[in-house]
């Protein structure tokens, strides 16, 4: 398995992690790392087979769906969100999954931590932004 989460106070020993499921005041409900961004999208689906063996057009529509989850939440509290496949203000960007962290950041749903190099360092301020 190429991602974990990550409980409380944790030590981050892979390349990326990222905080999601925001709270507000900048604090998030869950923490994972992964040593790649399929890992990190298959950590929010909690799939293993997303990263081991689904089909590129089978991890398309995962996202897709992962998406449209989101963008039912992000409804409930009057905000809309498009699913696209480019880069869009407000929207979520399925086509691949780095930039789908990199628009789940854009809108608030997660904060991405990339490490510094030193494995196995505290992670200070674990799951706030």
């Amino acid at each position: 398995m190429s991602y974990r989460h990550l409980p409380g106070n944790d030590e981050q020993t892979m390349p990326l992690m990222l905080h999601y499921r925001p709270l507000g005041n900048g604090l998030f409900e869950r923490a994972c790392e992964a040593d790649t961004f399929m890992g990190l999208i298959a950590a929010l689906m909690e799939s293993q087979e997303y990263e081991h063996t689904f089909s590129a057009e089978k991890r398309l529509v995962k996202r897709m769906q992962l998406a449209a989850g989101i963008e039912q939440l992000y409804a409930v509290f009057n905000r809309t969100l498009q699913i696209t496949d480019t880069p869009t203000e407000n929207g979520i960007d399925v086509s691949s999954d780095e930039p789908m962290i990199t628009s789940l950041e854009a809108i608030g749903y997660c904060r991405l931590v990339r490490s510094t190099g030193n494995v196995g360092e505290k992670v200070v301020e674990k799951h706030h932004a």
